[in-house]
Parts: C-alpha cells; structure tokens; sequence
C-alpha cells in the first residue's frame, strides 16, 4: 500500500530539493534508462521493475512509459505525494528503505534501477538485498553520484546543518 507519510530528515531534505531531479540529471539519465527498459521489455513485456529510491518517480514513470505492462514499483524512505506527482498513476509506492526489503519476496523483480539512490544507503547491505530480490534473470541499472559532485557536497552541507541544529 503506498505511504504517503511526511516525517523526519529524508522528507526535510527532499522537500527542500524537490525540483531537482526533474532538472539535467533526468535529461542526461533518460536515454541510459529507456535503453535500459526497452531492452527489459523484449525479453518481459509484463516485468516487475523496482525504482530505488525514487524520489520524484523519475524512473518510474520512464518505465510505464516504456512498456504499460511493466509492473512497477517504486521504493523510497522519504514520502511520495504520488497524488502530486503527473503520470503516477500505475504505480505502486512503498516507504522502504534499499537496505531493508523485506516486503518483498526472493526472485520478485526482473529488473531494479536507480538514479543517484544506493548512494545514500550502505551499498554492500543494498547490494545483497537487491540480488536477493532479482529473478534468476534479472538486470539492473544504476547511475551513482561522482563523489564531489554538486549534489553530495549540499547533502554534506545539509547533514552537518541538521547535526548542529539537533544539538541545539
């Protein structure tokens, strides 16, 4: 069932920076995704995919795009207002953590993608839970942060301000 809870840092920081997925980072990820899905599509017309911590549905909503019959879902432990967000319709939205996912049975997806997700989780934990939960034949694409980029350096900046201001 989607959750749509809005509590804790996760939501404080996304909520501040909402916008930004829908600006060059999804131009410049669009064509490696639906590369991506098309070639899931050939081989599963009707694949379960998982969007890893998906934000905005950027991922997502590629994917339905892509293929109708994709059955996707889409994991984050920030909130989704999916009601907020256009084209979201079709889409199951979990509040999961990528470490953590046991909602899911082993083998249930056929394919997992991320755009700058696993980066802000411990990526041997999120690494063994996503191949517990691929099929035999199950694929994934991720897209990672360089770490001096733009984005790692604010949420630097942001966990450090949050740090002083819990001390407070």
């Amino acid at each position: 069932e989607d959750s749509l809870l809005a509590t804790g840092e996760d939501w404080l920081f996304w909520n501040q920076n909402m916008d930004y997925g829908e600006r060059e980072s999804d131009k410049n990820a669009e064509g490696v995704f639906k590369k991506f899905f098309k070639g899931i599509a050939q081989v599963h017309p009707a694949a379960r995919i998982l969007d890893v911590a998906s934000g905005n549905l950027f991922i997502a909503k590629l994917a339905k795009r892509v293929s109708s019959g994709f059955q996707v879902h889409a994991i984050d432990t920030a909130p989704i207002r999916k009601n907020e967000i256009e084209g979201s319709g079709g889409i199951k939205v979990h509040r999961l953590s990528v470490e953590d996912l046991r909602a899911f049975p082993n083998g249930y997806f056929d394919a997992v993608a991320s755009k700058f997700g696993l980066g802000y989780s411990d990526w041997n934990v999120s690494l063994e839970e996503l191949n517990r939960i691929l099929s035999e034949d199950g694929k994934i694409c991720l897209i990672a942060h360089s770490p001096d980029s733009f984005v790692v350096e604010n949420m630097k900046k942001f966990v450090e301000a949050s740090l002083l201001i819990n001390q407070l």
